[in-house]
């Protein structure tokens, strides 16, 4: 059971032409934004950009850190909010770079790091503030991250990775970044743009609601479970 159409295609492609290989979403957890979530953070007026999840170099957050000087000399009311921490102890040493890199940032003022592990709650609120959701992964199979993007009905804009193309066929809630460039601008681009934030985000609850949500998914597995028993 794999998540995406171009990871059963990998299987096939190592193991032989087998059959029992079903594609299933990653489930998505489906909830309304948390009401005045800016407020609560401080963030009242601001453009939200946010990165979210634990520290590691496959994420490549520091490509948004490096950029986003240009982000803010086009939108001075944008912010850059990055929520995580570090999962292992293997990770610590790129953390410590990281955070250097966010400290050394000509907009360090423009930078709001919460770093930690967060209760349901306070990540609800955290998610519901952000205007766009920024994906600069340099590998990824699958993540997390982009399940409650979708679940909040949050854009997104991501790298080139192939979980991402696939993803954004489907779900049609964000832009494919395939450069640095193209990173910085397709955020600009949606952090102007209230009617494509408003499209993105409709897709990404309709997706949720019509084929991702964990009662979908959970359904899928069980039928799955019957066929195969």
């Amino acid at each position: 059971m794999v998540h995406h159409h171009y990871q059963k295609e990998a299987i096939r492609s190592a193991i032989g032409n087998v059959n029992q290989i079903y594609v299933i979403p990653h489930g998505v957890r489906v909830i309304e934004p948390i009401p005045r979530a800016k407020k609560r953070l401080g963030l009242e007026g601001k453009k939200v950009v946010l990165l979210s999840g634990y520290f590691r170099a496959s994420k490549g957050f520091e490509k948004m850190v490096n950029l986003f000087p240009r982000i803010a000399e086009e939108l001075p009311e944008a912010v850059l909010v990055i929520a995580g921490g570090t999962r292992l102890p293997e990770y610590s040493a790129y953390t410590d770079k990281f955070l250097h890199l966010i400290n050394e940032s000509p907009v360090r003022d423009k930078i709001r790091v919460l770093q930690g592990s967060f209760s349901q709650p306070t990540f609800d609120v955290i998610f519901s503030a952000a205007d766009v959701v920024a994906f600069p992964y340099l590998k990824s199979s699958q993540s997390g991250i982009m399940a409650h993007c979708i679940g909040f009905g949050k854009p997104a804009v991501t790298s080139s990775l192939r979980t991402f193309r696939e993803l954004m066929q489907k779900a049609r809630n964000g832009l494919i970044a395939w450069d640095n460039e193209e990173l910085a601008s397709k955020t600009i681009k949606i952090l102007k743009d209230d009617n494509l934030r408003k499209t993105l985000s409709e897709n990404a609850k309709r997706y949720a609601r019509e084929k991702a949500s964990w009662k979908i998914v959970a359904g899928k597995v069980t039928d799955l479970y019957h066929k195969v028993i």
